[in-house]
């Protein structure tokens, strides 16, 4: 092959085109991966505390539980029984950072179950005991809400942007090519 008709290769492109605008931007920078940590460990370690809170005196939650008035008898128990080692599991899987958008997407349901019974109570002008941290809260059902809500929009929002650690380590092989002359 004659050197003056060779045409001369591109090298690869090894970078990122910029992001379309500042908002994008900022949801893709280090700092912002930090706020998706905090909202991890924020949630995650609420869940596993109220969890284990409940489990160490589940007749006390039943009761909390009963005060909805929601749920049958029968599923009281159940209930009881079931739901703090729920939490606990969501809440540690979301601590571990081991795909994340799972545990979000279980802190977000149950979040939105748990402010569709306070404001149900509330409405109904049910005294209600949270329940949320064990028995015997002295909360106000309007502040339960409130978190919860906080719990929903921060579930929400790792739900739509977290990404598995491995993305987060291993180095991304997207738009590489390896070209070879003969």
């Amino acid at each position: 092959m004659n050197s003056a008709t060779a045409t001369p290769t591109k090298p690869t492109q090894t970078t990122s085109p910029a992001p379309a605008s500042p908002l994008l931007a900022l949801t893709r920078s280090k700092a912002w991966r930090w706020v998706l940590l905090g909202y991890r460990v924020a949630i995650g370690g609420v869940f596993v505390y109220a969890g284990w809170l409940k489990m160490l005196d589940p007749i006390a939650f039943g009761d909390s539980i009963a005060t909805y008035q929601l749920l049958p008898a029968p599923l009281i128990g159940l209930t009881a029984l079931t739901l703090p080692p729920l939490e606990i599991l969501l809440g540690a899987w979301l601590l571990s950072g081991i795909q994340p958008r799972y545990p979000a997407f279980g802190t977000l349901l149950l979040s939105v179950v748990f402010a569709l019974a306070i404001s149900q109570g509330i409405i109904r002008g049910i005294p209600i005991d949270c329940g949320c941290f064990g028995g015997g809260s002295a909360t106000s059902p309007w502040v339960t809400l409130g978190r919860d809500l906080l719990i929903v929009l921060a579930s929400a929002y790792l739900y739509l942007h977290s990404r598995p650690l491995a993305h987060e380590v291993a180095p991304s092989t997207a738009g590489r090519e390896t070209a070879q002359t003969g």
